[in-house]
């Protein structure tokens, strides 16, 4: 019987192990996703600084654009 009580100890330490390895993978994935996001978000905020630079419309609006990442 301990033996028993001992295995599934063991094997619930393991799926909660590999649980929370899981997790950390997820986020990371989620992390990358999110730079990779930002780093597009970034460059279609400076086509649009420039657009607007060249155009005749406030800046300011550009900038709160810029202040919502």
């Amino acid at each position: 019987m301990k033996d028993y009580r001992l295995v599934n100890y063991k094997s619930q330490a393991l799926s909660v192990q590999l649980s929370m390895d899981m997790r950390s993978y997820e986020l990371r994935v989620v992390n990358v996703m999110e730079l990779k996001w930002k780093k597009k978000f970034s460059r279609m905020n400076n086509m649009l600084s420039q657009w607007f630079r060249y155009s005749n419309y406030p800046r300011s609006f550009v900038s709160t654009s810029a202040e919502r990442k």
